[in-house]
């Protein structure tokens, strides 16, 4: 078979044949996604596009070792996407869907126009990059923590990474003088964790322990992984209150919650708050095993969606986490428990954004670090805590100590991690 290069691609693909070597100013300006194909390439398939697309992962792909140009997307060549998607923090599937094309065509059009070297030098904490200057843009890949690229900033605040797509500024540290890349920021130990705040009169969209043990007081089986003030939850609410000779108003404060049957100090459950154990000596090693720890003894609790403890009243996957980072001595605000169980809100993705858990590469992960599972949208819905040699420690259904899967709960887990203690 011939050498295949960019030049024997773009002929085959009638580009250089329409416009003309000559007239062909920079390459990138030929390269297109389309020259992958209208669908997806997945094993099985076998032609012109699988062989560009093994061409796209030697290129730019970082694989090794190289796949050969045959045109088969076999064994060899699944692999190799799969380690593709890995390292950019895609959906691993195996199979070159969009945002896999994406992510090779603002690659090969970073390396053959330079990825747009112009202006600022950032380094990257992780962060996604879109297809425009805004969060309606769809996702088209990420930068890892610790990536050094070269950016415009926007005035809307967006950075425009060269041809690869356009990054929030909060997640890109500027370089000065072309000196030394400054180490990804990490959270500041801390020796007491401050009262958010309790006795949150519970409304209509609220979560958590305290929600939990109204639905249960008024029969209300939402499941074992719901606990949400919903209408006909308000609604309940409302029939006890006139029962009761209580203000129909659907609000479960002081009165209502002591008419409940509950004692008044549980009223204030949503304000819980582990201290640190750890003094601000200690040392990463020391951080890391006391979170896990405190997540170990967690065992057993109940699932409690908008949960954050303490074990008797259970907790929700990032509940959990908020609590044994609390444990070991740090504090990601401004997220709260109080925030946590309210309307909307959801931690974990809170925690997935957060500027101060830098994201590494899943194949870099370490003891303690965060692993993150989507579904099939690609939104994070779930988290939990590696423990190594494939375990981890999380809460769904109860908390527990498991064996890790890329389909943990049926969720999808992500090609990146974040760590806590850097």
């Amino acid at each position: 078979m011939e050498q295949i290069t960019r030049r024997t691609l773009l002929v085959g693909t009638g580009v250089l044949a329409a416009a003309g070597a000559a007239g062909l100013a920079t390459p990138a300006q030929a390269w297109d996604i389309s020259r992958l194909g209208p669908y997806p390439l997945r094993p099985g398939h076998r032609g012109g596009y699988v062989q560009r697309l093994q061409w796209a992962l030697n290129k730019v792909g970082n694989v090794t070792p190289k796949v050969a140009l045959d045109g088969v997307y076999g064994a060899i060549t699944t692999r190799a996407v799969r380690a593709f998607q890995t390292r950019q923090g895609l959906l691993v599937d195996g199979i070159a869907g969009t945002g896999t094309k994406r992510r090779l065509d603002a690659l090969l059009d970073a390396y053959y126009d330079g990825g747009g070297n112009s202006g600022t030098r950032y380094r990257s904490r992780g962060v996604n990059l879109r297809s425009g200057p805004g969060m309606s843009h769809a996702v088209v890949g990420w930068l890892a923590a610790g990536e050094v690229v070269s950016g415009t900033r926007l005035s809307s605040g967006w950075v425009k990474v060269g041809s690869r797509g356009y990054a929030w500024h909060t997640y890109l540290v500027p370089l000065s003088g072309g000196g030394d890349d400054p180490t990804p920021g990490y959270l500041t130990p801390v020796t007491s964790i401050p009262s958010p705040g309790s006795g949150q009169p519970i409304k209509l969209g609220w979560t958590g322990t305290r929600v939990k043990l109204v639905l249960r007081r008024l029969g209300i089986d939402q499941g074992q992984l719901l606990h949400r003030m919903t209408p006909a939850a308000v609604d309940a609410v409302k029939r006890f209150q006139r029962a009761h000779g209580l203000t129909a108003d659907g609000v479960v404060g002081p009165r209502t919650w002591a008419a409940m049957g509950f004692a008044r100090s549980t009223y204030y459950i949503d304000g819980w708050v582990q201290q640190p154990k750890l003094g601000l000596s200690a040392t990463r090693a020391q951080r890391v095993e006391q979170m896990i720890a405190f997540a170990r003894a967690q065992q057993g609790a109940d699932y409690t969606w908008g949960g954050a403890g303490p074990y008797r009243y259970g907790y929700d996957c990032s509940g959990l986490v908020l609590q044994s980072m609390y444990s070991a001595g740090v504090h990601p605000s401004p997220i709260t428990v109080r925030l946590h169980a309210s309307p909307g809100h959801r931690t974990s993705r809170a925690l997935y954004n957060h500027d101060k858990l830098p994201r590494f590469a899943f194949s870099q992960r370490r003891r303690g670090d965060l692993i993150w599972y989507t579904n099939s949208s690609g939104w994070i819905q779930h988290v939990a805590i590696y423990l190594g040699n494939g375990y981890v420690v999380d809460s769904m259904y109860s908390v527990k100590v498991r064996r890790d899967s890329s389909r943990l709960h049926g969720f999808h887990r992500k090609g990146t991690v974040s760590r806590v203690f850097g």
